[in-house]
């Protein structure tokens, strides 16, 4: 593992509740990097998801579709996608050049713990130039 999976890595130490992650290109939605290395996020998803960032207020309307899940997404904030599907879910987040997703299992808490590790992986990219 090396480059960009190793911030994928990164953000998941961080969060237990974080089980799958990745981090794609913002502006064609190409893929940089993701772990594990089976999840099974795809070009289509990730194209939709940089589509997305454009049109965030749209966001809510439409939900998110991330590994063949579809996500309801009851808010987004500045920057950022929440989504759920039962008890698991999705956040997404955007820097100068990457969008940055972190999939989750569980309720309140777990989610408190991904959106901080998810957020703090964007601020360091951001504070990077990326």
């Amino acid at each position: 593992m090396s480059g960009w999976a190793d911030y994928v890595k990164n953000m998941m130490d961080n969060a237990d509740a974080i089980k799958q992650g990745a981090i794609i290109g913002k502006t064609d939605g190409s893929l940089w990097g993701k772990l594990p290395d089976n999840f099974a996020i795809t070009t289509d998803e990730c194209t939709a998801l940089s589509k997305a960032f454009t049109d965030l207020n749209g966001v809510p309307a439409t939900g998110v579709t991330v590994a063949g899940t579809k996500y309801i997404v009851p808010r987004v904030d500045e920057n950022l996608i929440f989504g759920k599907a039962g008890t698991k879910g999705v956040f997404a987040t955007s820097t100068n050049q990457t969008i940055i997703v972190a999939l989750f299992e569980g309720q309140s808490s777990e989610a408190a713990q991904a959106r901080t590790a998810i957020e703090s992986t964007a601020d360091y990219l951001k504070q990077s130039n990326y």
